[in-house]
């Protein structure tokens, strides 16, 4: 009785983060800043949904920025990109709602958090606390 319980309730999670319509955003303007040096970089794999795709952490003009290349994952209800210490998000730094499921995207980091600290990139459903994809950052 309780693994059904889990099971039925483990089910509606992973449905409720599933497919959505595909929310328009236009990533045109991410341009990677001119002159960057890459500081870290990573390659995504899915967890509960298919993601792909490359993680670069640049520095440009004394600023650090994360930038996703040939990047593409699942819609979901409330994507946010987070830079994590563990792939459960115990503790992250939110840059922001998923500005699009797919294409190239540029995020600036304001206070430049340590990379030891937290080494994982997360594609993480807020809402539900899914996690759809995950990059390590070397």
């Amino acid at each position: 009785m309780k693994s059904t319980l889990l099971w039925v309730l483990f089910t509606f999670l992973f449905i409720s983060c599933s497919k959505e319509k595909e929310t328009a955003s236009d990533t045109s303007n991410d341009i990677i800043p001119a002159n960057s040096v890459e500081l870290y970089g990573g390659d995504f794999v899915s967890a509960a949904h298919p993601t792909s795709g490359k993680v670069r952490i640049v520095s440009a003009q004394g600023k650090w920025y994360l930038i996703l290349k040939n990047f593409s994952t699942d819609p979901g209800p409330d994507l946010k990109l987070y830079l994590a210490s563990n792939q459960a998000a115990a503790q992250f730094v939110n840059l922001g709602n998923l500005k699009s499921t797919n294409g190239q995207q540029v995020y600036a980091i304001s206070g430049m958090p340590d990379p030891k600290e937290f080494p994982y990139v997360l594609i993480w459903c807020q809402q539900f606390s899914v996690l759809f994809g995950v990059a390590r950052l070397s």
